[in-house]
């Protein structure tokens, strides 16, 4: 009756993981390997993305270029 539950288990356990590889992989086929990562590692976009990725302050222009005036 042990090795039945163990092999059960075992076969429970190791569709899902098959599964999840193969999503990855075809993943990975249509959408950039990176792309895969970052959604994996990190989850769908949204407002609190500031906090995971890098920031860094632009400068204002010394020279801005001024509107154009018609007429």
């Amino acid at each position: 009756m042990k090795k039945k539950t163990t092999k059960l288990l075992l076969i429970v356990l190791t569709i899902p993981l098959i599964g999840s590889v193969l999503l990855v992989l075809v993943s990975s086929l249509i959408f950039s390997p990176q792309y895969v990562f970052r959604t994996i590692v990190n989850g769908n976009s949204d407002v609190m993305d500031y906090k995971v990725f890098p920031e860094r302050v632009i400068q204002k222009s010394s020279h801005p270029l001024l509107p154009i005036q018609i007429g």
